[in-house]
């Protein structure tokens, strides 16, 4: 927001007051100039790392438009760029070199969460030992893949999107929870049809985390926009001094869960160039990958935490010092998400609900995730295909079977009604041939 824009209370002014005094500007720098690695200062990561706590053995998955996974500052990582796009089309290629908004988009939000600070821009990932798989969604801003019926009638056997009816966050939410992803995190997309929320439920039922970046101040929204979605945690930038990313005309957004750094944030990858040394961005796509980091890390520390236990202490332990859990509906949700609290509370003493179900959409339900639990976190029979998925990410345990909960019931029933009409046909058969030896 703009600088007239007032810090909310508690936490986050303290947030403020900390970093306004941590990060000096670089050396021969203007005075309004910061260093693009403000952040990783802040959060202490460098001693986070030095305890060993690199988000080693997580599964996160990314949903984001394209990437490179050739990028200089993701050589060496743990990152899979899964089969084919989320839906199909042309321009689809999920991994590519071609310079364009989707793939360097998707090159910089991963790297801010595995980032190797080997390459020529520096750029270091805040859970650099985590496992990633990236999901590409599309490219030239494809969202959706066009209409239900243009989608439904040009599916492949691998484009889940149309055939189970999603949009391609929705897609991309499913195959992620079939291949096992721990955390999920996007910062592009919105659901557009009912099952997107239905894939969020088995999301949710499963205890995946899912992480969406907030709108930007300046963008109109949509009520359908992903971080109103119930039991996301939806996270929102902040500058270095703890004030809303700044922009004209701004409105806070109510929904969000905690902000983050996103803010004059160090990239990798320009428009033309993969390992450009020189360039920032700005934007809640910063603050996304940066809170996924921070959770995976968590998971790390605490691998018996559930992922709503884990949600619980995000918002809990917002900020460097304790404070009762609070929210407000200004922009700064219940406050900075910050790593070295996170770690410092054990998530296990907090109730295994997520706490994130009040959001403005009103869905997914608690009852669609109660049904996603027993359904066995797969979509609903009439949706899915029996078709895998291009690269066989389709957990059969997953998939519930065809004779489970009521069919079970059914087929007992009717076996025993058979077995028993095989029994009587046997007696009266035996009687008659009986009577006839007795004549």
């Amino acid at each position: 927001m703009t600088g007239t824009t007032r810090l909310a209370r508690g936490s986050v002014a303290v947030m403020a007051a900390l970093l306004l005094t941590a990060v000096p500007a670089l050396p021969g720098a203007a005075a309004t100039t910061t260093s693009p690695d403000w952040w990783w200062k802040t959060y202490s990561i460098d001693q986070v790392h030095a305890e060993g706590w690199t988000g080693k053995g997580i599964k996160i998955a990314v949903i984001d438009e394209q990437i490179n996974s050739q990028a200089p500052a993701l050589q060496g990582t743990n990152l899979t760029v899964a089969k084919g796009a989320l839906c199909d089309g042309p321009d689809t290629t999920p991994d590519t070199t071609d310079f364009n908004e989707g793939s360097v988009h998707g090159t910089n939000i991963t790297s801010l969460l595995i980032g190797n600070g080997k390459s020529d821009s520096g750029v270091r990932g805040i859970a650099p030992d985590a496992q990633v798989t990236f999901y590409g969604a599309y490219a030239s801003g494809k969202q959706v893949c066009g209409s239900t019926d243009e989608r439904q009638a040009g599916a492949t056997a691998n484009d889940l999107a149309a055939r189970a009816d999603l949009s391609t966050f929705g897609a991309g939410v499913q195959r992620a929870v079939d291949d096992g992803a721990d955390i999920i995190t996007t910062s592009v997309g919105s659901p557009e049809w009912e099952m997107d929320r239905i894939a969020l439920a088995n999301a949710i039922a499963k205890g995946v985390i899912v992480v969406g970046a907030t709108a930007n101040p300046a963008t109109i929204t949509s009520p359908n926009d992903t971080f109103h979605l119930n039991g996301i945690v939806a996270a929102a930038a902040v500058d270095r001094t703890g004030e809303l990313q700044p922009a004209k005309g701004s409105e806070a957004i109510a929904d969000t869960t905690v902000v983050a750094a996103g803010v004059d944030i160090r990239a990798t990858a320009s428009m033309s160039s993969w390992d450009a040394p020189n360039v920032t961005t700005t934007g809640s796509s910063n603050a996304a990958p940066i809170v996924a980091g921070m959770l995976a890390i968590a998971k790390q520390r605490y691998p018996s935490a559930t992922g709503n236990q884990l949600i619980q202490s995000l918002i809990t332990n917002t900020g460097p010092t304790a404070h009762p859990l609070s929210h407000t509906d200004d922009g700064y949700g219940y406050g900075p998400a910050w790593l070295t609290s996170l770690l410092a509370n054990d998530p296990s003493i907090y109730d295994d609900q997520n706490p994130l179900f009040s959001k403005s959409l009103g869905a997914p339900t608690m009852e669609q995730v109660n049904e996603a639990r027993q359904r066995g976190y797969a979509l609903p029979e009439q949706a899915r295909s029996a078709d895998q998925y291009e690269n066989g990410s389709t957990d059969s345990k997953n998939v519930p079977s065809p004779f489970s909960g009521l069919t079970v019931a059914v087929i007992v029933t009717l076996g025993l009604m058979i077995a028993a009409g095989i029994v009587t046909f046997i007696i009266f058969a035996a009687r008659r041939s009986h009577r006839k030896g007795a004549a």
